[in-house]
């Protein structure tokens, strides 16, 4: 994931999602979206264009590296 993302690694966020959940019931989750997180769900929220384009296509590979797994 780090790999298609860019990211330089595995980071930890100060915000909720449904992935403690999932992981409780055996599903390995990895929480991905566009944006930065000080920005998200305030008043004025924002994220840069490039980002919101570039995210479809990050996702469709790791499907696609997903599905040649199976």
């Amino acid at each position: 994931m780090t790999r298609r993302s860019g990211a330089r690694g595995a980071i930890g966020v100060s915000y909720g999602t449904d992935a403690g959940r999932l992981e409780a019931l055996g599903c390995r989750s990895v929480v991905f979206g566009p944006g930065d997180i000080s920005v998200a769900h305030r008043a004025n929220e924002w994220m840069p264009v490039e980002e919101y384009r570039r995210a479809p296509g990050i996702i469709e590979s790791i499907i696609d590296d997903a599905s040649a797994m199976s």
